[in-house]
């Protein structure tokens, strides 16, 4: 039980404010597993389990066994029993669904979990979530992801078309006709980009519930496409401008195939390896396809370009049909003002 102001541990606190941040709390406010905590009487600390569905006791208001002073939920002493831990008690909920601290806090605490704690994140999507939401978060991890990279390609053309226009007598006017066009075409590109990163999720998740019904499993769509929606999390890497989506591709895509594998074990409770093989697959029949793609279309093509482009081309002159020899030596005529054999005769011709 964390403070829902700044995270600080709740337990065994007499008051009903936070020591660490000074907010209110109240026990009823949080939910837990059902004997997983004790609830203790503020007089003689007489312990109390939390039996109903949300893991606190019934009725909230009564007489305590051994004191007999008046217990109210609300003004309880709350801590652990023995031998369980906070993952144990308390149940979780994707922060991005109950946004208890605030629109931005949710969505980084979901990116934490997603990234570094999928299996947390898979039980409380077991415990009921919502595909709205899921969607709402991918859409803003596309614009988290896209956006940075889209400023800060504007911005640097933009310098470039000022440069080039503050020299020219129309240079104002053709500057913001530029910058114009060069918002435009950006905005386009990174729609264009944010809407294909969105069917890519949706069609992995399709593809993978579709192979777990081949497999006889029973997921519900809700839960694969929330445990897809929430992997995205590591997309958050390639924020970076420029350096991210060059760098960041291919070990963002692996971290998101690992989470929405260790998600989708603890979402659904189907068995590691049919999750694995689902998820897997799609992978490997696009790898496929684009392996057998270039093997059998764009390589052959290319060799046609090539040899196309070397037909194309003009012949190099042989050596002796008025190209000059590698060695730089001109070459002489054998016939030339009395030819070199002329030149040997009259050299060892004997005089009378």
């Amino acid at each position: 039980m964390r403070c829902k102001g700044c995270g600080y541990s709740l337990w065994n606190v007499p008051g009903r404010t936070c020591p660490e941040c000074g907010r209110g709390f109240a026990p009823s406010e949080f939910e837990f597993r059902p004997n997983t905590v004790e609830f203790c009487c503020a007089g003689c600390g007489q312990q109390y389990y939390g039996t109903d569905r949300s893991g606190l006791p019934v009725p909230r208001e009564f007489d305590c066994v051994r004191c007999g002073a008046p217990c109210a939920l609300d003004s309880m002493v709350v801590r652990l029993a023995p031998g369980c831990t906070d993952e144990q008690a308390e149940v979780f909920r994707v922060p991005w669904e109950t946004r208890e601290r605030g629109r931005i806090r949710a969505f980084l605490a979901t990116v934490r979990d997603g990234m570094t704690r999928p299996a947390r994140l898979g039980k409380a999507i077991a415990g009921g979530t919502g595909a709205g939401a899921a969607w709402g978060f991918v859409v803003l991890m596309c614009a988290v992801a896209l956006l940075p990279t889209a400023i800060a390609v504007d911005a640097v053309i933009a310098w470039v078309g000022y440069m080039e226009a503050s020299g020219a007598r129309t240079g104002a006017s053709s500057f913001r006709t530029s910058v114009l066009e060069v918002l435009g075409t950006t905005a386009l590109v990174t729609l264009c980009a944010a809407a294909g990163l969105i069917l890519a999720v949706l069609a992995c998740a399709g593809a993978c519930f579709a192979i777990l019904r081949l497999l006889r499993e029973r997921p519900s769509w809700g839960s694969v496409w929330a445990s897809y929606a929430y992997s995205t999390a590591p997309g958050v890497l390639l924020a970076v401008p420029c350096l991210g989506p060059y760098c960041g591709s291919t070990p963002v895509t692996v971290w998101f195939i690992a989470c929405a594998i260790i998600v989708l074990v603890h979402a659904t409770a189907i068995a590691s390896w049919k999750v694995a093989v689902a998820a897997l697959a799609p992978v490997v029949v696009v790898l496929a396809a684009a392996g057998l793609g270039i093997t059998f279309f764009v390589a052959p093509a290319m060799q046609a370009a090539a040899t196309a482009a070397a037909a194309a081309a003009p012949p190099a002159p042989a050596v002796g049909e008025g190209a000059v020899p590698e060695t730089g030596a001109a070459e002489v005529p054998a016939d030339a003002d009395g030819g070199a054999d002329a030149g040997t005769g009259a050299d060892t011709e004997v005089a009378p």
